[in-house]
């Protein structure tokens, strides 16, 4: 079997890397896979170079002009349908609302056995741009199935666009356990870097600087805590709200050591590095850097959004807390502060989910159930 996979790009994000990960657990049982990517290359191409995975270009550029920006769209939806034309893909499957858009239109317009368009998120951002309602609509129409990673995004996706039940298929996210294995030996050196002692206690976010996941919550919230040996650290691309928070920081007085450490590639080693791990996103699908920390056996605080109550069996492995209030953030902190042995309970048991359901050879195997039975 011959599958296109069609995303914007192959930067570090959660969709992307979800994607690398289904594609190597494919090419290992004998599918032929290759990419079509709208914003040319990323940090995860040499990884799919390493799998001899075919790239191809879409020759989009985000940041030009509006004039410009419609034609490198024009450009790239016709250079898909000319790779489209040119091989025979039994499967087109889209990540993400551009690339879903234009899969489906090109995959429709090519007669492609199999389009399947994904969902990762809630809605969120038909409500910020509203345009976005009818390239989605559009998605959903021409696709033959759409995959969602939670209860959260398949409940959105139904009751916001109307999309029939028996169009979606539920594929939780999966993760790779081993290099969280293998980065316990890191802890010291990490700390190490970062100069905190052993007797520190080290809060992680990972999370891109962007308004929605919650950063500046995190931030009040520690502004109410005086804990003195407490660390934070952000991990996480700036997208234009760095400032913003290094000025809230100053404001607000916080006591506490936050560190910026931009983006990481070695995110293993970090949360080897860090006692506590923070989701604080006012709006998710289903959160691959909640099933990184579960997977480095840390205790979890996470909003009540989207996949996290799933993953978090409604607060039976970690805790949940409304999202945009710092308040009941510093009281979960305190919480797991005050409470060792419930921080190490929380940690065990969201070890043990993540390690017996959301296995990388889960995912590959319900996709290639929805590929071969469609």
């Amino acid at each position: 079997m011959k599958i296109l996979f069609v995303i914007g790009s192959l930067e570090i994000g959660g969709a992307e890397k979800q994607m690398v990960l289904l594609i190597e657990g494919l090419s290992k049982k004998g599918f032929e896979c290759e990419v079509f990517s709208l914003e040319g290359y990323g940090p995860l191409k040499e990884r799919l170079d390493n799998i001899n995975v075919v790239v191809y270009d879409g020759g989009y550029r985000s940041g030009a002009g509006k004039i410009w920006f419609i034609k490198q769209l024009l450009k790239s939806l016709y250079r898909l349908i000319r790779v489209l034309l040119g091989n025979k893909y039994q499967v087109v499957h889209a990540y993400l609302p551009l690339a879903n858009f234009f899969a489906a239109v090109a995959g429709s317009l090519c007669r492609v056995k199999l389009l399947i368009t994904s969902r990762r998120a809630l809605g969120m951002h038909q409500e910020r741009y509203p345009v976005w309602r009818y390239f989605d609509y559009i998605s959903n129409k021409l696709s033959h199935n759409i995959t969602v990673n939670s209860m959260g995004v398949w409940n959105d996706v139904i009751s916001r666009e109307n999309v029939p039940e028996g169009k979606l298929t539920l594929i939780y996210n999966g993760i790779d356990i081993a290099p969280f294995k293998h980065a316990i030996k890191s802890r010291n050196l990490i700390r190490n870097e970062l100069n905190y002692s052993t007797d520190d206690l080290v809060i992680v976010m990972i999370a891109n600087l962007i308004t929605y996941k919650g950063h500046h919550d995190v931030i009040r919230a520690l502004s109410l805590i005086t804990e003195k040996k407490l660390k934070m650290v952000f991990v996480g691309e700036d997208r234009g709200i760095k400032v913003s928070l290094e000025k809230e920081i100053e404001e607000l007085a916080v006591e506490t050591e936050i560190n910026f450490l931009g983006r990481r590639d070695d995110i293993p080693a970090i949360l080897a590095a860090s006692d506590i791990g923070l989701v604080a996103s006012h709006e998710e699908g289903f959160c691959n850097a909640l099933l990184e920390i579960m997977a480095a056996g840390l205790p979890v605080i996470a909003t009540d959004v989207g996949g996290n109550p799933e993953a978090l069996k409604q607060g039976e492995l970690g805790i949940l807390v409304p999202a945009k209030s710092p308040v009941a953030l510093s009281k979960a902190i305190m919480l797991l502060i005050d409470n060792k042995s419930l921080k190490v309970s929380y940690g065990e048991k969201a070890f043990n989910e993540v390690t017996s359901v959301y296995t990388v050879n889960n995912m590959v195997k319900q996709h290639i159930n929805l590929y071969e039975s469609s």
